[in-house]
């Protein structure tokens, strides 16, 4: 039994230390940059996003590739952080691509002001966490707490932006 366990745990610290794990909880490496990682992930994630507006692809073939990152990211972060005894480290910007990818999702923003203001209120909520971001980030021990946040933030954007397309519908489409 005991050297069941030890296999176990060699396989799950292979899993999160590989290079493709690193690479995808990194988003390619960005989170290694030392100032403002988050924020350089969702920068990041914008030209692979900008690119399904300009070959008018549907977010319908996002959601699948969302959901399996959203599943393996959760999996692995929750190995991270219980094999290394940390939690949520500034590194692991894969929450913040998710996060600006469910925004695409819901919202699919196409005008250069949408853009902008879904970067802009994205990043804002998500840093400063307001209710329930801040549950999820505080109350979830699992690795998924560490995506829940960065995933309310982005239906908050989400209602921002379609409130400001209401009550200001010829602003968004300005540029």
């Amino acid at each position: 039994m005991n050297n069941k366990n030890n296999t176990t745990l060699s396989l799950k610290s292979k899993i999160v230390t590989s290079k493709l794990s690193l690479c995808l909880l990194s988003f390619f490496g960005t989170g290694f940059i030392p100032i403002i990682p988050g924020t350089f992930g969702t920068l990041l994630a914008l030209p692979f996003l900008l690119l399904l507006n300009y070959a008018n692809i549907p977010t319908i073939f996002l959601t699948p590739i969302f959901l399996i990152t959203l599943v393996g990211s959760s999996y692995i972060i929750d190995i991270l952080q219980n094999e290394l005894k940390i939690k949520d480290p500034s590194w692991i910007v894969i929450d913040e691509v998710l996060g600006i990818s469910l925004v695409w999702i819901l919202y699919y923003p196409k005008t250069v002001t949408e853009i902008t203001l879904s970067f802009l209120i994205f990043r804002i909520l998500d840093i400063i966490k307001p209710w329930p971001a801040n549950y999820f980030d505080q109350s979830i021990k699992h690795g998924s707490g560490v995506i829940l946040d960065d995933l309310a933030a982005s239906v908050q954007t989400v209602l921002i932006l379609y409130s400001i397309k209401i009550i200001f519908p010829n602003l968004l489409t300005f540029f």
